[in-house]
């Protein structure tokens, strides 16, 4: 779990990560979710700075634990993590969703990245922002565990 959030290195999108994890996080699938994974793991933008994982349970060929996560794009919340074991060795296969939401914490990750967007003014990015810190738990683990933009699009529109 600490080496997929905090490595630099896109060997961990096979190494420490299932295909199924990979095709989830970006979008595609099988070859091209593996190319978008190693892309995404070079420009080094979303990793976090440290993981403390508890609450460890293994059933069979399948795990979960907690993961309260430091720095990155996901700072200062505690996450549900499925793991499942893929030739001898344990790997992430999944986010369980938020067991701490910290929608303050998702809101400026957001309003950093759009700030960094050629197109998107500052106070743009702080309204959307805005927005997406009033987001239930929901809306916001299906943004990022789902890759669901339809809220987002909604608060950008509303903001323009």
């Amino acid at each position: 779990i600490e080496t997929s959030a905090t490595s630099s290195d896109p060997s961990k999108c096979t190494e420490v990560q299932t295909e199924y994890f990979n095709e989830t996080e970006t979008g595609k699938t099988g070859e091209a979710a593996l190319k978008t994974c190693e892309k995404e793991v070079e420009e080094g933008d979303e990793q976090a700075e440290s993981v403390t994982v508890t609450n460890i349970e293994v059933e069979g060929e399948g795990a979960a634990a907690i993961a309260e996560i430091e720095g990155g794009g996901l700072n200062g919340q505690v996450i549900g993590i499925a793991l499942e074991k893929e030739e001898g060795a344990w790997k992430l296969d999944g986010f369980m969703g938020f067991v701490k939401y910290d929608p303050t914490g998702i809101a400026a990750t957001i309003e950093k990245k759009l700030g960094e967007e050629e197109g998107f003014t500052p106070e743009l990015a702080t309204c959307v922002a805005e927005g997406v810190e009033e987001m239930t738990e929901a809306e916001a683990e299906a943004m990022i565990f789902e890759k669901n933009s339809e809220g987002l699009e909604e608060i950008a529109g509303s903001c323009k």
